[in-house]
């Protein structure tokens, strides 16, 4: 009878080898019942070798469906908030860590190194770009906000601000302007009033932003502006009730402003912020 090799013993196999030798000393009467027995063991071990390889992912799957499961059964809990918060706490603490699954060629690691930092830059500050509060971001200096030096602390064109301080206030002088006059026609006094020397001070003052980013269109931070700003001060004399108490005078002071950001250094640790005409 002739002798074929079975075809999963490959040429260098040991049980090859075994199977070699096993030939050698067996008789010929043998070889047929030695051949057919190491067929029958290679055919009981590959159902297992294939159910070894299957029990990994059917683990998992039913490690997955058994979080599923008590996740749902937690979120039931809806009318407890002690219980359900108590179930989920049970729930984490059964979970067992898994470390993440290194990517192919080691990509994930030379990814998370960071670069070098480069120490010849400057040091900035951090701002956080997702606010939007403008002129009113705390981020920034005080300077900054009252011009609107930089993108981050712009409020729009056309949106009135406070310029001067805006005041109430009682004050006195030691000579009072008794017959005032003006350049314009019909707005000087013809003859003398009895002012008194105690009067009230008001002043309001506000201002607009009319343009902006007309030098800096090419700069990403800083931006240059022009205002209108107007002042008005007014003396009332509220303590002369037999003249009826009338506005002495009103000075307006209307004014139009352009204003560039600069970051000049200064000895001292100044800083030159904005120059303006």
């Amino acid at each position: 009878m002739e002798h074929r090799p079975h075809p999963h013993l490959g040429s260098s196999s040991p049980l090859r080898s075994t199977w070699r030798a096993a030939q050698a000393d067996a008789p010929a009467s043998g070889r047929w019942a030695l051949h057919h027995t190491a067929a029958l063991v290679l055919a009981t071990l590959a159902p297992a070798g294939a159910a070894f390889a299957q029990a990994a992912p059917a683990a998992t799957a039913g490690a997955a469906a058994g979080a599923d499961a008590g996740w749902r059964r937690c979120a039931a809990l809806s009318t407890d908030n002690q219980a359900r918060l108590a179930c989920f706490d049970q729930l984490a603490a059964e979970q067992t860590w898994k470390a993440p699954g290194a990517s192919a060629g080691g990509s994930a690691d030379a990814s998370a190194v960071p670069p070098p930092v480069d120490t010849t830059l400057p040091a900035t500050r951090i701002i956080d770009v997702a606010r939007t509060d403008g002129c009113r971001d705390a981020q920034y200096s005080d300077l900054s906000r009252f011009w609107e030096l930089e993108s981050g602390t712009d409020c729009g064109t056309f949106r009135f601000r406070g310029y001067r301080p805006i005041t109430l206030s009682v004050v006195a002088g030691s000579n009072v302007n008794r017959q005032p006059t003006s350049d314009a026609a019909d707005h000087s006094a013809t003859e003398s009033t009895p002012y008194r020397r105690a009067e009230n001070r008001i002043q309001l003052s506000v201002r607009t932003k009319v343009a902006q980013g007309l030098l800096t269109q090419g700069h990403p931070t800083l931006k240059d502006s022009v205002w209108f700003g107007y002042t008005q001060q007014s003396y009332w004399q509220l303590f002369t009730p037999e003249i009826s108490r009338p506005f002495r005078a009103t000075d307006h002071e209307p004014e139009v402003m352009y204003v560039y950001p600069t970051t000049a250094e200064l000895p001292f640790g100044w800083k030159w912020r904005y120059s303006g005409v």
